[in-house]
């Protein structure tokens, strides 16, 4: 068994709370990426475009964990920042409902952010919020979005002593 089967006994197996928290970001990320075909990639469902794994998921005993989530601005990682375990992984407790809404705007960014090596950059993508990215740190034709800290030379006191969710970009 393999492809969408697998990923449907992977589901059926869990408990029902979490089978329908997973059968919703499944749900999501096939509307999102109609064309990806689905696996089970280390022991997780997995959806891929081509030889691209877009994004992992998994239910575990006390959480649901998204993986591979690329780093994004400073407007993606403070949203994403309260569920941020290690480097590239979210968790979404059982105790709490799954927030729904950032899985899509994390779906969405793992479909068109820039660790993507086959994405296609949106018109507009990644728009700064208002005061939280100052305009000089946005690259100016914006066709990435990234925030990018070309001139910095000291991030530290750029930042108030604090690294925060900027990456530095040579």
């Amino acid at each position: 068994m393999g492809g969408a089967d697998a990923v449907e006994a992977y589901l059926s197996a869990l408990p029902e709370a979490q089978k329908e928290a997973m059968r919703e970001i499944r749900a999501m990320l096939l509307a999102a990426a109609p064309d990806a075909e689905e696996t089970v990639k280390y022991g997780m469902p997995t959806a891929c475009l081509g030889n691209v794994s877009i994004l992992y998921y998994a239910a575990w005993k006390t959480h649901i964990g998204l993986y591979q989530i690329y780093r994004g601005d400073a407007v993606f990682e403070t949203m994403v920042a309260l569920y941020r375990d290690k480097t590239d992984t979210l968790r979404f407790s059982n105790k709490r409902p799954v927030p729904f809404e950032v899985v899509g705007r994390v779906i969405d960014h793992q479909l068109t952010g820039p660790g993507n090596p086959s994405r296609t950059p949106a018109f507009g993508e990644l728009d700064q919020a208002p005061g939280l990215v100052p305009d000089h740190f946005v690259d100016p034709d914006r066709r990435a979005g990234i925030v990018i800290l070309k001139e910095c030379k000291d991030a530290h006191s750029v930042l108030d002593g604090e690294r925060g969710p900027f990456e530095l970009h040579g």
